[in-house]
């Protein structure tokens, strides 16, 4: 019998002596893995959980503003006006420990517009302008070859389906580059409420790339009824105008 309480009572110091020894994680969360904040403006709001102080290091954003009060953590985004989505990361600490945040805000996705019709102010019979959007990349648009017009300009006007808002327009040059490679573009826009007033958007330099250019605008248009390219003939390779493929997406 005392063999039997001795041994208890060495059982019992062991235990004990393991559970004063074991050290209890000291906790710092807050609540989320990660942040995500849709396309609109949102703000939310955080208790930080820590049984110490927390400190915060955070960037400094123009489309994400972080407050952090004791352990009340603000996070405000603005709306997202681009394709693309944006992120970044908090990291916070406490008298232990540090962890990463990571803070991500979402795009707006793209969807392929249909083309109705298009023209052009030059075109080389054979090539003319309904082959840059045929979805064709073997076949192109190409100005009339006597139009050269190294100190002039083209027009190309593009006339969209189902009014969306336009956000977006891929240039892919003919294969291989060479004449009437885009270089220097101006884009215009008109709505469905005012189809013959194109107002232009912005300036993009396709710096005569075979490569495709993705031209994001500057200014997302709604209700687009038709989007003018206006092409630099004294950039442009030859001083004309061609192009493979021209694609157009818009955003909800």
């Amino acid at each position: 019998m005392k063999k039997i309480v001795t041994l208890f009572m060495l059982v019992l110091t062991v235990c004990s002596c393991k559970e004063e020894d074991t050290l209890i994680p000291e906790p710092l969360y807050i609540g989320d893995k990660e942040v995500l904040f849709t396309v609109d403006a949102e703000k939310k709001e955080y208790e930080i959980v820590s049984n110490s102080p927390v400190t915060m290091k955070a960037p400094e954003l123009d489309w994400c503003t972080f407050s952090l009060e004791g352990k009340k953590l603000t996070i405000q985004a603005k709306a997202n006006t681009s394709i693309p989505g944006r992120e970044t990361t908090l990291e916070f600490t406490n008298a232990v420990r540090s962890i990463t945040v990571p803070v991500k805000q979402a795009g707006h996705p793209t969807t392929a517009i249909e083309i109705d019709h298009a023209t052009a102010d030059s075109e080389q019979p054979g090539e003319t302008i309904d082959l840059s959007y045929d979805k064709n990349p073997s076949t192109f648009y190409h100005a009339n070859w006597g139009d050269s017009r190294p100190e002039g300009t083209f027009e190309l006007i593009y006339y969209l389906k189902g009014a969306p808002k336009l956000a977006m327009i891929s240039y892919y040059p003919r294969v291989g580059g060479g004449n009437g490679t885009f270089g220097k573009i101006s884009i215009y826009v008109s709505t469905v409420d005012a189809k013959e007033d194109f107002v232009k958007i912005m300036d993009y330099d396709c710096a005569r790339s075979k490569e495709v250019s993705h031209i994001e605008l500057a200014t997302f248009v709604a209700n687009t009824y038709a989007a003018k390219i206006i092409v630099d003939g004294s950039t442009s390779a030859g001083g004309f105008a061609s192009c493979s493929e021209m694609e157009f997406y818009g955003v909800e």
